[in-house]
């Protein structure tokens, strides 16, 4: 998807589009819209890379009860104990 932004305060900061994107999918995930897969998507970077970009800026892991009970789900289906 490409998207033309006519912006003339976007256009006087000047702000690359490729960072317009991860400020995008950042500020989503800390309002907990998406998911850490979902951000990196947007943002166009590796999880890995997404989950750095997040620490570089102190974003918090949002990992709540519901994600452990879901994590641990999933672990016993593979037979994790």
């Amino acid at each position: 998807m490409r998207m033309e932004l006519q912006n003339p305060v976007l256009d006087r900061l000047a702000i690359n589009p490729s960072d317009l994107m991860a400020d995008i999918a950042v500020g989503l995930y800390m309002d907990r819209r998406i998911t850490v897969g979902e951000g990196a998507e947007i943002a166009g970077l590796t999880q890995s890379e997404f989950r750095r970009l997040l620490g570089r800026l102190n974003v918090a892991a949002q990992y709540d009860l519901d994600d452990f009970r879901h994590d641990l789900a999933v672990l016993r289906e593979r037979g994790v104990q």
